[in-house]
């Protein structure tokens, strides 16, 4: 209703109309209207409703998801399918079961840790800290209160908390985990011959009663999709900041203002360390070192050489044979102890400490070298600097006209004008594309979907500002429309005869293909099989299993599923290879990994591997578990 009124409004009376309906609206809620009908129930989880808001918003999901991983090309009428439907409502009833059963164990994600977790996403920072308004935005393009958003997080941690109690109770014994390196680490080494579907192609000549059914009976194959051409409008932070304009003067304040360490200042030193163990008495044993360091200390204001008393007298096995050398050092590198830090960046070139008290004894430092900063010059960085303000203020301007953008599209729905007018941007045309996609800015799944949606493709209307990313909004309309249509036989008449060619032909590689590899597996040698049938080995190197710049990655599976040659008998079998045809394969030699040649690395693999697969297996059966005791109650009329 507000819609048609929206659709209608005019003038002052119409928005006097609309006022006094949002005022019940304000004191009751929608519910005093609508009551239960418009946010139906669609599921119950052991007493807990699921209601249809929260379900769509899942199907929604589900088609972004699906749309993505697909780069955009996908049937729309999967989504209309029972099944993917049902998909939706279990996914959420796997969730609200698991999070009825941590509520009952008592999982909790603490404030301080959500907090951290947001004020530590790149998405909510600019130049490494956090920025509130940045936050708030992406909340609101993305639909989230504050309070939403942290609730969501709550939960998606406190899922992962359960993920990672099963997959590290995942009990594996030592020989699993030796099998499995040895497995993963394993190398094949084959050759292999490919029967190519293009050489017998020409063999076959489809009749053309073939033909015109082959048409006939899959005319979804041979249309021309929907298409749509859309106009839009693009607010985005790269567009303005090069609009802005940034003075000589502004870039000479923000540089003297500026972090213009090229590289920090480094310091070597040495230092002597009197070791202290811990014990009872600690006090004494620190007394004790300090008597000691005092003394040593003596020695080099006497002349002494710092390099041997270190080789002498230094508990710092590390160093003491390198004269005490600690290298360069820069504050904050975490190499050296805080202690140890402090007390070298407190001292002046050629200077001997008193003695410093760390956790590990007392220490006597000299300061070798002071290696200065180095500083950018202004020329050096005025282009860095301008371009960082020129974002900055584009970023400030972009902030202030996110709302005013959304706010006129939405008020003006039958144009794009109001938005150019006001805010000074360019209506750009996109050209055709399908619900598959198209190229460029028609290739993104939020644009295609916006594009589709019944409001903007059959209403005529503005489409709801679209986040491309956290930096880009969009808001299109369709302008022009084409229905899908058949293509005509004639047109498409050699495809369906190089598709029919190719069917036969890959029928007949296939059943050749198997003859070959049983005649291999007869005895008769695989020279002679490639020597009477034109074909010709392409060799091999010994390959790993994961190796992927092996193009033929059929055939290194194949590879990995044969059995193990003997050292004189080879292996053999073939793989279909789909247009380009079969593969014969030769398995010629399996080259393990011992226990005592694999790395660290492999074996740390192997058990991420096992622990994964193990906590998979088992999360399934508690999800399963949770299930079968859950009382579910769906409202089929709903979905």
């Amino acid at each position: 209703m507000l819609s048609t009124i929206r659709d209608k409004a005019t003038g002052w009376i119409a928005w006097v109309v609309v006022f006094l309906i949002t005022i019940p609206f304000a004191l009751w809620g929608v519910g005093s209207y609508f009551e239960d009908q418009a946010n139906p129930s669609v599921a119950e989880i052991n007493g807990d409703e699921i209601d249809s808001d929260v379900y769509k918003q899942a199907l929604e999901k589900q088609k972004q998801t699906l749309r993505q991983r697909a780069g955009g090309k996908i049937d729309p009428s999967l989504f209309d399918s029972p099944q993917f439907r049902r998909r939706a409502l279990d996914n959420i009833i796997e969730r609200r079961l698991l999070l009825q059963d941590a509520e009952d164990q008592g999982y909790q994600i603490g404030d301080d840790q959500i907090n951290e977790y947001i004020r530590s996403s790149s998405q909510f920072q600019r130049d490494g800290k956090f920025v509130q308004e940045l936050y708030i935005r992406a909340l609101r393009n993305a639909g989230y209160s504050s309070s939403g958003y942290e609730e969501s997080l709550r939960q998606d941690n406190v899922l992962q908390q359960i993920i990672n109690g099963f997959t590290q109770s995942t009990i594996i014994t030592k020989k699993e985990l030796e099998r499995m390196a040895r497995l993963q680490n394993q190398k094949r080494k084959f050759d292999y011959a490919v029967i190519s579907t293009k050489s017998f192609m020409d063999k076959f000549n489809p009749p053309p009663e073939d033909i015109k059914a082959a048409y006939d009976s899959n005319t979804s194959q041979y249309r021309i999709p929907e298409q749509v051409q859309v106009e839009y409008v693009r607010l985005a932070i790269n567009d303005l900041s090069k609009q802005v304009k940034v003075s000589k003067e502004q870039v000479v304040q923000a540089y003297e203002s500026a972090d213009r360490t090229v590289e920090a200042e480094k310091r070597r030193a040495r230092h002597i360390l009197i070791a202290v163990e811990a014990t009872g008495d600690s006090a004494t044993a620190f007394a004790d070192a300090e008597v000691q360091a005092k003394k040593i200390i003596k020695q080099l204001e006497d002349g002494a050489d710092f390099a041997k008393l270190a080789k002498v007298h230094s508990a710092d096995t590390a160093t003491a044979n390198k004269g005490g050398d600690l290298g360069f050092q820069e504050r904050g590198s975490g190499a050296l102890s805080p202690t140890l830090e402090t007390a070298i960046f407190a001292l002046k070139e050629g200077r001997i400490s008193k003695p410093i008290r760390s956790a590990f004894g007392v220490h006597v430092i000299k300061l070798d070298k002071i290696k200065k900063a180095k500083k950018k010059s202004f020329g050096e960085m005025r282009a860095r600097l301008e371009s960082d303000m020129r974002h900055k203020m584009a970023e400030a301007q972009f902030l202030e006209q996110a709302e005013q953008f959304g706010d006129l599209s939405y008020e003006h729905p039958e144009s794009l004008q109001p938005v150019v007018d006001e805010l000074g941007l360019k209506v750009k045309k996109s050209g055709w594309f399908s619900r598959s996609g198209g190229k460029g800015l028609a290739g993104n799944p939020k644009i295609i979907g916006a594009a589709f949606s019944e409001e903007v493709l059959v209403d005529k209307q503005n489409s709801e500002v679209i986040e491309l990313d956290s930096d880009n909004l969009i808001v299109l309309r369709v302008v022009a429309h084409r229905e899908s249509k058949l293509k005509p036989f004639k047109e498409v008449k050699d495809s369906i005869v190089a598709r029919l060619q190719s069917t036969q032909a890959r029928a007949e590689i296939s059943k050749l293909g198997g003859q070959f590899v049983a005649k291999l597996n007869s005895g008769v040698s695989w020279n002679e099989v490639l020597r009477q049938n034109k074909l010709s080995a392409q060799q091999s190197k010994t390959l790993a299993r994961d190796d992927y710049s092996f193009k033929k990655q059929d055939v290194l599976k194949r590879v990995f599923k044969m059995p193990r040659p003997t050292p004189k008998t080879p292996v053999y079998a073939g793989v279909a290879l789909g247009q380009e045809g079969f593969a014969l394969i030769r398995l010629k030699q399996v080259v393990d990994n011992t226990s005592d040649e694999l790395e660290k690395g492999a074996v740390a693999n192997a058990k991420a591997v096992l622990q994964t697969r193990g906590g998979a297996e088992y999360f399934s059966s508690y999800q399963k578990g949770l299930r079968d005791r859950a009382d579910v109650i769906i409202h089929e009329e709903n979905l």
